[in-house]
């Protein structure tokens, strides 16, 4: 809102010929510029180093509670499909830790800040905007279900793609120990 709101006013002065003022509007406009981009850096390294030490952690005791798991859960589970769910769900956290939790936060103050602006500026076209958005989100997910049965059958190929070669290397041993 204060970017557009300089633009504007740089705009003004820009057909006005007025150069004192536009050099003014230059310089507002260049600190919220720089301020946005260090508060984007500051963000992306705290939330990439946080997520990161996150899932180090959850690597590590994913890791120790595998190797305390009974032999007999892992004579029933297939060696292929225990890597491909861990690996699946090991990136589902990453995609959270590298973007949902900014968007927790940020979301919400997103939303009240521009609903506000909206019905400020045209209340009523922000009315028929909220009446007709429920529909379209239930038109998106009636449209995202084939999406996701298409990401279900592709990770049960990548598990069966993991199992088989995972047989094939550990196969490997055997078949030249028997020339």
């Amino acid at each position: 809102i204060i970017e557009a709101r300089t633009l504007g006013k740089g705009t003004d002065l820009v057909t006005r010929l007025d150069l004192d003022g536009m050099y003014g509007q230059l310089v507002v406009l260049g600190i919220i510029i720089s301020s946005y981009v260090g508060l984007m850096i500051l963000s992306s390294y705290s939330g990439s180093r946080y997520a990161e030490s996150g899932l180090f952690t959850i690597r590590r005791k994913l890791t120790e509670s595998t190797l305390d798991l009974p032999i007999s859960t892992l004579d029933r589970e297939k060696t292929g499909d225990l890597v491909s769910r861990l690996n699946n769900d090991l990136n589902l956290i990453r995609q959270f830790l590298h973007q949902g939790i900014g968007t927790l936060f940020q979301a919400p103050i997103l939303i009240i800040a521009s609903t506000t602006y909206v019905y400020l500026v045209n209340w009523q076209l922000a009315l028929v905007a909220t009446v007709f958005t429920p529909a379209f989100m239930f038109f998106a997910t009636k449209i995202t279900k084939p999406v996701e049965r298409h990401t279900r059958s592709m990770q049960q190929g990548q598990a069966e793609l993991n199992i088989l070669a995972h047989d094939s290397i550990s196969g490997f041993t055997e078949l030249k120990a028997f020339n």
